[in-house]
């Protein structure tokens, strides 16, 4: 081979070489960038996630007065009136149908025991688990976040201590909002379906009816955080995979945003 062939060819080696590099770096500029605005997007979902929990669990909190401050349940309470207790829950439910705020009610002694229910089961169980239950007696602290009972209920909760007129814990109560409605409220801000799953993949919330049939093939949920497109019958849909915890349940789901991309 002829000196100038070879300097020809090395010369075509050596800007392919640096093509392929600069292509390389601009794929992976592109990458990097794809991943920062998929983090953003689901850092962004998050924020806007909490601050609705937090903003529906603010409007229980502003009601605790009702068990706080009765007489009746105080009295119920303090001597251990089964039936009484169970009377003036239910009169406590009632007046809480005109309050949107809240859906349920649940009374729990300060041995653990379940005393009251407003969310009706042939067992009825505690929106909020026995660790947790223990936490707020002994720190007196209130609680507040998801739980989720044994029959996979899932709501929002506000558990507070209710005492005696000898400042002695009579009761912790506990205040719980169907999650469905801050679905709702997550679909109107961002024009997208929602559903929570747990993370053997069975919906325990969704604001569509079928939503979860009709795309769960389609859908990994074996990791949160992530940005997916799917696409379905010609259409196309971003869905982005949240983590949602039950932290005063136990439960462990996902949460998803599922929207059309136009």
């Amino acid at each position: 081979m002829q000196i100038r062939t070879r300097i020809s060819l090395l010369s075509a080696i050596v800007t392919i070489v640096v093509a392929a590099a600069i292509t390389f770096a601009a794929l992976q500029r592109e990458v990097l960038i794809d991943k920062r605005y998929s983090n953003q997007i689901i850092a962004d979902q998050l924020i806007l996630w909490n601050k609705i929990k937090d903003g529906l669990i603010d409007e229980m909190e502003d009601l605790v007065w009702l068990l706080q401050e009765n007489r009746s349940l105080l009295n119920a309470l303090e001597s251990e009136n089964l039936v009484e207790i169970q009377r003036v829950g239910n009169k406590i439910n009632e007046e809480l149908e005109s309050e949107p705020a809240v859906d349920r009610v649940d009374l729990i002694l300060p041995d653990g025991s379940l005393v009251y229910s407003s969310q009706t089961a042939v067992f009825p169980s505690s929106i909020i688990s026995n660790a947790v239950i223990e936490d707020v007696l002994e720190s007196e602290i209130p609680v507040r976040g998801v739980g989720n009972d044994k029959q996979r209920n899932t709501a929002l909760v506000y558990g507070t201590p209710i005492y005696g007129d000898d400042g002695s814990i009579l009761a912790l109560g506990v205040f719980g909002l169907d999650i469905s409605r801050a679905l709702l409220e997550f679909e109107e801000v961002n024009f997208a379906s929602v559903v929570i799953v747990n993370r053997r993949g069975r919906v325990l919330a969704a604001t569509g009816e079928n939503l979860w049939d009709r795309y769960s093939d389609l859908i990994d949920i074996s990791e949160a955080n992530n940005l997916q497109t799917i696409e379905d019958e010609g259409r196309y849909f971003s869905v982005i995979v949240l983590p949602q915890t039950a932290e005063l349940g136990g439960l462990v789901g996902r949460l998803l945003n599922i929207r059309e991309v136009k």
